[in-house]
């Protein structure tokens, strides 16, 4: 069996300590135009190289994602770079452990988008022991929101259009539903199917 242990141990000792690992957030409000949003999740590792906070996301999986889609598709790295520059602007403690300024930290709040390039990113692929690095910028932030804004503009008019060739759409609750639903009426517009199940909440 493999074993990632050794592998873990020894990326450890290779480089400092981090300032943190698994850090939590909880209810990160980020606002955009008329729609704010909520995030939560935890970080892997942050870390400083030089003048740049990084934020590390380990993987122990053999699954490999071209670089073009690690910096362009996955919205992960865009979301975690916002929420850790929310943590740091509202939570002088958490900037100072980091050697930020918390009167620098508190301006990037409402306005993360714009700072994102104080952050470097990088994937650790344990399994390759390749380290894959990434940024981000507020083109990133504008696509993750305005995609956001219309996903929830569509639930504010009760349309739920299904992902058909996301890999997430077989996880659904919903799924055998839906396509029970889109099989028999698959020439109606597919509405209020997904999220049937939340109708009460």
């Amino acid at each position: 069996m493999y074993s990632i242990a050794p592998i873990v141990y020894n990326w450890t000792i290779a480089e400092r300590n981090p300032f943190f690992t698994e850090l939590r957030f909880e209810a990160i409000p980020l606002r955009h135009k008329d729609h704010t949003h909520y995030f939560r999740g935890s970080i892997d590792d942050v870390r400083r190289r030089g003048d740049k906070l990084v934020i590390r996301d380990y993987k122990t999986g053999w699954e490999l994602i071209k670089q073009f889609d690690l910096y362009y598709e996955d919205p992960q790295f865009t979301v975690y770079g916002l929420a850790l520059l929310h943590l740091l602007g509202t939570h002088p403690r958490l900037a100072r452990r980091c050697g930020v300024d918390p009167k620098e930290a508190e301006e990037w709040v409402g306005r993360e988008g714009e700072f994102l390039d104080v952050l470097l990113m990088e994937r650790v692929d344990i399994r390759r022991e390749a380290v894959r690095p990434t940024t981000r910028t507020n083109m990133h932030a504008e696509e993750l929101f305005e995609r956001l804004d219309g996903l929830e503009t569509q639930i504010e008019h009760n349309i739920f259009p299904a992902e058909r060739e996301q890999h997430t759409c077989s996880r659904c609750p919903a799924y055998q539903r839906c396509v029970h639903d889109f099989r028999e009426h698959a020439h109606y517009p597919l509405q209020g199917i997904l999220f049937h199940e939340y109708e009460e909440l």
